[in-house]
């Protein structure tokens, strides 16, 4: 199966359908299946097959961008590597287009990852008149001199829910590591912006740029920002807005003082709620909500668990460790043997350790699962838990 159409009747098409129900659907949906990085051979067919029947990410953009109806893509666990270099505006090289109204549903943050460290371009693009609204994944990867290189949106919608943008990079003058809003709109909660940078001097996390006649407007909540850099110079903010007619806002993200250093230029409009500050800001930023545990540990996917062991590495050093607003449920069974180590089971605190979240009631740790504690701390460690609740633990 490759789509589902809802309109007044539900239809499924199967991959060579002849059936023309054109004018019966309103909506689409594409099941991605494979995590290659192939075009779609046959644009505006109603059916995503990238060769053998493959259904790839871009495909389904292809194809949603042809059929120009709203689309909703699930994207499986995985690590969907973009590699087909070269520049255009529909999707078929470079970055992801998007051209008409897409949303793109993940497995998990640390699960799904959308990489690009493969294209020397942004990750997506979303172009005037059109929305992408993406939850439960990673976008990481981007190395670009283009303008915002986690994802760049220009008079159009941008909404994350649960994304990690981590690791993303851009030397264009304009900035936006993370995202560049330009004359549109975002909208961006419980989600994580760490290890971005820009050789601007602004705008390494976020850049909303407004015009006159063309608002842009920028809304953030429940957000890490922390670990983000302007290898150009730290001039100005981390998150900004310039030029005229921007408003952002922002409300109950946990933010290092970089990534709280604001820039906010005349003619436009700030509006700040409370936010969490921690000057000094983490050691480790967590960024994957999966349990996993691997002796190398991965800044674009790192776990809860890989993060406490990092810090365990530096015993007689007191760490801090960041986590967003998800829900981490250890899965990890069993119990350690030997030296205490976190691999199974709880987890031990070797050493003074502050572990920060977002909320009480955003932010949850849960051993159902293992049926153990969540931490254990071994001899004279203490364990600074804040902002973050402990189940069945």
């Amino acid at each position: 199966m490759s789509a589902v159409y809802a309109g007044d009747t539900l239809i499924i098409s199967e991959p060579g359908s002849t059936s023309n129900y054109v004018r019966f659907y309103e909506s689409v949906e594409f099941i991605v299946n494979s995590t290659l990085d192939l075009p779609d051979q046959v644009l505006g067919d109603r059916a995503v097959d990238a060769g053998g029947g493959l259904i790839t990410l871009r495909a389904a953009i292809q194809e949603a961008n042809a059929l120009g109806v709203p689309t909703r893509i699930v994207l499986p666990a995985g690590t969907y590597e973009l590699d087909i270099t070269g520049s255009d505006d529909a999707a078929a090289a470079g970055d992801l287009d998007i051209l008409t109204d897409i949303t793109i549903v993940g497995a998990g943050m640390g699960l799904s990852v959308i990489d690009a460290s493969g294209i020397t371009d942004r990750v997506f693009h979303v172009l005037a008149g059109h929305s992408l609204d993406v939850s439960a994944l990673t976008v990481t990867g981007a190395d670009t001199s283009a303008e915002g290189a986690g994802f760049y949106v220009y008079r159009g919608d941008l909404s994350l829910d649960q994304v990690a943008v981590i690791n993303n990079r851009t030397t264009n003058s304009v900035g936006g590591g993370g995202i560049l809003n330009k004359q549109g709109n975002l909208d961006v909660v419980d989600s994580v912006f760490a290890y971005n940078d820009t050789t601007a001097n602004l705008g390494a996390i976020i850049r909303t740029w407004g015009a006159t006649g063309f608002a842009a407007t920028t809304t953030l909540s429940g957000n890490v920002f922390a670990k983000n850099t302007q290898s150009g110079g730290d001039l100005q903010g981390q998150i900004a807005h310039s030029v005229t007619g921007s408003t952002t806002s922002l409300g109950g993200n946990v933010s290092d003082s970089a990534g709280r250093d604001f820039a906010n230029w005349p003619n436009n409009i700030l509006v700040h709620a409370t936010d969490y500050v921690d000057a000094s800001g983490p050691d480790h930023v967590v960024t994957s909500l999966v349990d996993t545990f691997r002796t190398t540990p991965d800044i674009n996917r790192l776990s809860l668990r890989e993060a406490v062991d990092l810090a365990n590495d530096s015993v007689s050093t007191p760490e801090e460790i960041w986590l967003p607003a998800w829900t981490f449920l250890l899965t990890r069974t069993g119990s350690d043997t030997g030296s205490p180590n976190v691999s199974l089971g709880d987890i031990d605190i070797l050493d003074d350790l502050t572990i920060l979240g977002i909320d009480d009631s955003e932010t949850t740790v849960d051993a159902t699962f293992i049926v153990d504690n969540v931490f254990e701390e071994i001899g004279t460690a203490t364990l600074t838990d804040d902002r973050f609740t402990i189940i069945n633990g």
